[in-house]
C-alpha cells in the first residue's frame, strides 16, 4: 500500500486509478487503456519543473534501458517510428532530440545500425574548443594519400554477418566504393577507431545479456580535410611548375 502511495503521490491520473495503472508487490507498474500524467511526472527520480517526465534507471546489469520505444507497421501502414523527436517555438535554441553519452570504454551520443538521413549538418570547428593546433605538412599529406587504396565492395548480408558473428549492419544492397579501415589506419591511424557493436538475435533483438564485438571505422570528415590539404599542394606544386615553365 505504501508503494501505491508514493506512485499516487507522484503521478495525477484523470481515468480510473485501478483499472488504469497496478502496481505489483515488486513496485512494477503496469498501464492500461487511455492513461494521461498531468504536471511534472518521475519514475526513479524526483519530478522536476525542467522534465515533463524524467525517467532515471539504475542497473548493475549488464544492460539496461531507460526508456524503449518499438513501432511495427501494420497492414496498409506508410510510416512507423519508433521514436519521434518534436521541439518547436520561439525560444533561443530547440532540440528535437539531445543525446549525451559519457563515463565508458565507448561513448556515442547517438548509435544507428542503418542509413540516417539529415537535411543539414554541421559539426563543431570553434577555434576556441581546439588547443595545440598546428598547422599541416601537407607534402606529407599528399604521400599518404598516395599510399590509400579505394576499393569497390558489397555488405555483407544480414544472414551472412549473424554467421559470422558480426553486427547487423541493415545496410544498401548493391556496390559500394570506399576504402578499408584497416587499410587506412596504417597510413592514418588518427581517423580509425574502434566500435564495440552490440550482436541481435534471431529476432533483431539487442536482449537483455548482449555480445558486443569490436569492428573498426573511419573518421571520413578528418579525412576530408587531409584531402583538401593534399589538393592545395598539388596547386602550389601546379602553381610552381607554371611559374618555372613561363620563365624558359
Amino acid at each position: 500500500m505504501l508503494k501505491k502511495s508514493l506512485i499516487f503521490a507522484a503521478f495525477f491520473i484523470t481515468s480510473s486509478a485501478f483499472a488504469q495503472l497496478s502496481i505489483n508487490s515488486s513496485g512494477h507498474a503496469t498501464f492500461s487503456g487511455n492513461t494521461t500524467i498531468n504536471g511534472y511526472s518521475a519514475m526513479g527520480s524526483s519530478p522536476s519543473s525542467s522534465y515533463k517526465l524524467r525517467v532515471e534507471y539504475y542497473s548493475g546489469a549488464s544492460t539496461h534501458t531507460a526508456i524503449y520505444g518499438n513501432s511495427t507497421n501494420g497492414s496498409g501502414s506508410i510510416n512507423s517510428y519508433g521514436v519521434q523527436g518534436r521541439a518547436t517555438g520561439s525560444g533561443y535554441t530547440n532540440y528535437g532530440i539531445y543525446g549525451y553519452a559519457s563515463g565508458g570504454a565507448n561513448n556515442w551520443a547517438g548509435y544507428f545500425s542503418g542509413n540516417v538521413y539529415t537535411t543539414g549538418s554541421y559539426q563543431s570547428s570553434d577555434e576556441r574548443l581546439k588547443k595545440n593546433i598546428i598547422p599541416l605538412n601537407a607534402k606529407d599529406i599528399l604521400l599518404k594519400i598516395g599510399e590509400l587504396q579505394p576499393v569497390q565492395y558489397q555488405f555483407l548480408s544480414e544472414t551472412e554477418l549473424r554467421e559470422r558473428g558480426l553486427p547487423s549492419l541493415n545496410a544498401k544492397e548493391g556496390n559500394h566504393i570506399g576504402l578499408l579501415a584497416q587499410e587506412v589506419e596504417k597510413i592514418f591511424p588518427e581517423f580509425v577507431t574502434d566500435v564495440a557493436q552490440p550482436l541481435e538475435d534471431e529476432n533483431g533483438d539487442v536482449g537483455e545479456t548482449p555480445q558486443t564485438v569490436v569492428t573498426k571505422a573511419i573518421d571520413f570528415s578528418g579525412l576530408t580535410v587531409a584531402l583538401l590539404a593534399s589538393i592545395q599542394e598539388l596547386k602550389a606544386e601546379i602553381e610552381e611548375l607554371k611559374a618555372t615553365l613561363n620563365n624558359k
